[in-house]
């Protein structure tokens, strides 16, 4: 199951990918446009869709964040919904108060066009932060931010693995590269499948 950033619907997302390669079945509760914190305004932000989450499900996995930039990031200890940091605390404390035993893990946004990594951009803050957060909670996390082999500034990347070129969706042949990452991520919150 996944929180996050839909796939563009023109391309087979990972969402279908991992369905079809593991037999799972998988829920995409993501709202296109939203986050952890953006979409607030109409109550699609990641903390306020949890009482979507089936009870029944064996992992929740929260997908995104790249929706974030342009907020308020804040700090790792923030507990309001008043900033990215904050808001990602809720939605983990909040899914932990509805299901305690249930196994959750986290999946970082993979880097856009105007945020590389080798720069200090707001994307790579929440991604850091995001890691941090999961970290001090015991929630395993992909880093696809740093980890994903997807290099949009690079042009040639970019018109090969982005829709439209845009540098930012993913195409099929950008999902066939983050799939088996997160296919082996899902085998740490789910060995039996």
């Amino acid at each position: 199951i996944g929180l996050g950033i839909p796939a563009e619907p023109l391309f087979r997302s990972s969402y279908d990918n991992i369905a079809l390669e593991t037999g799972l079945e998988v829920v995409n509760l993501g709202v296109s446009g939203t986050g952890y914190k953006r979409g607030e305004e109409n109550s699609k932000a990641y903390y306020q869709r949890l009482s979507s989450v089936p009870s029944d499900c064996d992992a929740v996995v929260f997908f995104g964040s790249g929706n974030d930039n342009g907020q308020t990031v804040g700090t790792i200890t923030d507990t309001t919904t008043d900033t990215v940091c904050g808001c990602v605390n809720k939605t983990i404390n909040d899914l932990i108060a509805l299901y305690p035993t249930m196994k959750i893990g986290v999946i970082t946004a993979y880097p856009w066009r105007s945020f590389k990594p080798s720069t200090t951009n707001a994307m790579q803050t929440i991604a850091n932060d995001i890691v941090e957060i999961c970290r001090g909670n015991s929630i395993p996390v992909l880093d696809l931010y740093h980890c994903s082999n997807l290099r949009p500034w690079i042009p040639e990347n970019e018109s090969a693995l982005f829709a439209n070129a845009d540098g930012v969706h993913i195409n099929d042949a950008g999902h066939a590269i983050v799939t088996p990452m997160i296919l082996e991520f899902l085998k740490t919150l789910l060995p039996s499948y």
